[in-house]
């Protein structure tokens, strides 16, 4: 995920907004730290977060109310439950509940979900990287995860990042598997 500076924030037409809400810093509906609706108001589509239902920040009272709101977030990612590591463990053996579970808190609360994420270098299961691969059974393999994993997740996901992070920090090249 991308920090959030006052920068992003002007960039966006928000920086006014984001300063009366950062000097406030209280609840959302009594200090008006919508930046949705700010950002809805502006022509953005939303102004988004990252959650997952097993995250520590779930249990957390004060956050979640924040969060739920959709005056403040109207989107959301799944940090981490959409990934290639939950979502096939065991080659051709799918599980879509940690993800639902994210996608339904969202449901539950009026905003979109972008999944996250298809491909990427990391969080990926044993049998992944302990695999002896060619790039024909490797592209088969990506080819039948990303298929069944959008099928999975059916009309839930309104977009989907496919690749995450597929070039090196460095500019060098491409991302190796860490």
């Amino acid at each position: 995920m991308t920090a959030l500076t006052v920068a992003t924030f002007a960039a966006a037409g928000l920086a006014a907004p984001l300063a009366a809400n950062v000097a406030a810093s209280a609840a959302p509906a009594a200090t008006g730290n919508q930046f949705n609706l700010a950002a809805t108001a502006k022509g953005k589509l939303w102004f988004g977060s990252e959650i997952d239902t097993s995250s520590p920040e779930v249990s957390n009272a004060a956050y979640m109310k924040i969060w739920n709101s959709s005056a403040v977030f109207g989107q959301t990612t799944p940090g981490n439950s959409m990934k290639w590591e939950f979502v096939e463990p065991e080659q051709n053996t799918f599980t879509f509940s940690q993800g639902m579970q994210t996608v339904n808190l969202a449901k539950a609360t009026g905003k979109k979900v972008r999944c996250h994420n298809l491909v990427w270098s990391s969080e990926l299961p044993s049998w992944v990287t302990n695999g002896q691969w060619t790039n024909a059974t490797l592209l088969a393999a990506m080819k039948n995860h990303i298929t069944k994993t959008i099928q999975g997740f059916g009309n839930d996901c309104y977009s989907w990042d496919v690749v995450n992070e597929a070039l090196a920090e460095s500019g060098t090249g491409y991302a190796s598997n860490r």
